[in-house]
Protein backbone atom coordinates (compact mmCIF):
# COMPACT_ATOMS: atom_id res chain seq x y z
CA UNK A 1 0.00 0.00 0.00
CA UNK A 2 2.65 2.62 0.70
CA UNK A 3 4.38 1.68 -1.95
CA UNK A 4 1.52 2.92 -4.68
CA UNK A 5 1.52 6.09 -1.86
CA UNK A 6 5.47 6.55 -2.80
CA UNK A 7 5.05 6.06 -6.47
CA UNK A 8 1.96 8.55 -6.81
CA UNK A 9 3.68 11.35 -4.56
CA UNK A 10 6.85 11.15 -6.13
CA UNK A 11 7.06 14.12 -8.31
CA UNK A 12 5.99 16.35 -5.21
CA UNK A 13 7.40 14.81 -2.29
CA UNK A 14 10.90 12.90 -1.44
CA UNK A 15 11.47 9.89 1.18
CA UNK A 16 13.11 11.46 4.22
CA UNK A 17 12.51 8.46 6.23
CA UNK A 18 11.53 5.03 4.18
CA UNK A 19 8.61 2.31 5.35
CA UNK A 20 9.28 1.39 9.19
CA UNK A 21 7.44 -1.10 10.90
CA UNK A 22 6.54 0.03 14.70
CA UNK A 23 4.44 -2.34 16.55
CA UNK A 24 1.38 -3.06 14.11
CA UNK A 25 1.97 0.54 12.48
CA UNK A 26 4.07 0.81 9.50
CA UNK A 27 5.33 4.22 8.63
CA UNK A 28 6.75 6.58 5.86
CA UNK A 29 8.15 10.27 6.00
CA UNK A 30 8.05 12.48 3.28
CA UNK A 31 8.74 15.97 2.68
CA UNK A 32 7.59 18.19 0.12
CA UNK A 33 10.02 19.28 -2.90
CA UNK A 34 7.95 21.84 -4.00
CA UNK A 35 9.63 25.04 -2.29
CA UNK A 36 6.48 26.90 -1.49
CA UNK A 37 5.79 30.45 -2.54
CA UNK A 38 7.05 33.21 0.65
CA UNK A 39 5.80 36.32 0.36
CA UNK A 40 7.93 38.89 1.90
CA UNK A 41 7.68 39.68 5.19
CA UNK A 42 6.01 43.36 6.05
CA UNK A 43 6.45 45.25 9.20
CA UNK A 44 3.24 45.23 11.01
CA UNK A 45 1.11 48.25 10.63
CA UNK A 46 2.11 51.12 13.63
CA UNK A 47 -0.83 51.94 15.84
CA UNK A 48 -0.79 55.21 16.95
CA UNK A 49 -0.87 55.34 20.84
CA UNK A 50 -2.62 58.33 21.24
CA UNK A 51 -6.04 57.50 23.50
CA UNK A 52 -9.03 58.18 21.51
CA UNK A 53 -10.65 60.94 22.24
CA UNK A 54 -14.27 60.82 23.43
Amino acid sequence: VLNSVKAALEDVAKVERDFRMEGRRLTIVLVSKVKSRQSPRQAPEKVSSDPAES
